[in-house]
């Protein structure tokens, strides 16, 4: 779909998403029920443009009041317009790169999905800890020095981020490396690798954050 949908077409998605924000089920692509309260992740519209994801997302919002937070995968422009469209109405937080987060913070962003968060606390903690001082100055070099770092070399890993992800669980003793075939898993090699790369962050455990 492009952004020139009709209003027919997109009263037909409305319905649609309608349908799934008000049933209890197992999680839709873009769509998360439980207890009755749903969240909306904006992942749902990148198919269909930015224009038709900000329309679909206000009218969501005026007809479905159990809405209560909304994802944003899609950033840029359009995640500075969801802010100003809903924040006022539901809670709203970006996706895992806390760049993605300074771009919507002030426009009215209640936060966003961590990945340090599993295996090296602080990084998170103390960027939120500037969050809340209003300290931009902190916020970005924590972007500097270890969100872009980090993301920059999980897309040079075989099997890519994922991948990557998956053998920082096991350098941090929090899981194995293994994923389930078709998917690669990160061989020993790759695995000395990326706990160099740690080591040259100085983020391995026991490693004081600098």
């Amino acid at each position: 779909m492009s952004e020139d949908l009709s209003g027919h077409q997109l009263d037909q998605v409305l319905r649609l998403l309608g349908g799934r924000l008000t049933r209890n089920r197992a999680p839709s692509v873009g769509i998360v029920v439980c207890g009755g309260a749903a969240l909306i992740v904006t992942g749902l519209f990148i198919p269909h443009g930015a224009s038709f994801g900000l329309e679909a997302i206000g009218r969501s919002l005026d007809r479905h009041p159990n809405v209560v937070a909304i994802k944003d995968d899609m950033g840029g422009d359009f995640a500075r317009r969801l802010c100003l469209l809903a924040h006022e109405r539901v809670a709203v937080f970006s996706g895992g790169l806390k760049a993605n987060h300074i771009n919507m913070w002030p426009y009215g962003c209640d936060g966003y999905m961590s990945t340090q968060i599993m295996f090296r606390r602080e990084i998170p903690q103390r960027y939120w800890q500037a969050v809340e001082a209003r300290d931009i100055v902190t916020m970005r070099s924590i972007v500097r020095d270890y969100d872009n770092p980090l993301f920059d070399h999980l897309g040079t890993v075989t099997g890519g981020w994922n991948a990557g992800l998956h053998g920082a669980l096991e350098i941090f003793d929090l899981g194995e490396r293994w994923r389930r075939p078709p998917y690669y898993s990160l061989n020993d090699e790759e695995m000395e690798q990326l706990r160099s790369f740690f080591d040259d962050l100085k983020l391995l455990p026991g490693q004081p954050i600098r």
